[in-house]
């Protein structure tokens, strides 16, 4: 029923959107929450995955880094992201042998905000520059 799902998608997408970036981004927020179609869409799929619990076991991912821990990797974590915590991104990091770890001081959980943005790219530069060499 639209009058009731669209109210509860539009408050959890909003609530989510305000947790994802660092610094208050009302325009952005507003803009998301204008596409009906997309909102609703975007929250069936994430409470679809949690209620399964994102398809994990618990500490299934820090239990197998073994398999990947050869492979080099830069973590790129916000330090003031409240949806992936950075002890998490730390946690991973000192299992991840062959792993970096750049905490980002102005960053937050979004890749739209420029503090994570320019990381991110300066981490695929990094993997850029050493497949050239």
């Amino acid at each position: 029923s639209p009058e009731v799902h669209l109210p509860a998608a539009r408050t959890f997408m909003k609530f989510d959107a305000i947790c994802c970036t660092h610094r208050p981004a009302p325009a952005v927020v507003e803009d998301m929450l204008r596409n009906d179609k997309i909102m609703v869409s975007v929250m069936r799929a994430f409470f679809h995955y949690a209620k399964h619990d994102f398809f994990l076991k618990p500490n299934q991912i820090l239990s197998n880094v073994h398999k990947i821990e050869h492979l080099p990797a830069v973590i790129v974590q916000g330090r003031y992201d409240v949806i992936c915590f950075p002890n998490m991104a730390y946690s991973l990091h000192q299992k991840w042998k062959n792993s970096r770890l750049w905490m980002i001081p102005d960053g937050g959980h979004s890749d739209d905000e420029l503090p994570m943005a320019a990381a991110l790219a300066s981490a695929t530069d990094l993997f850029a520059d050493r497949i050239q060499k």
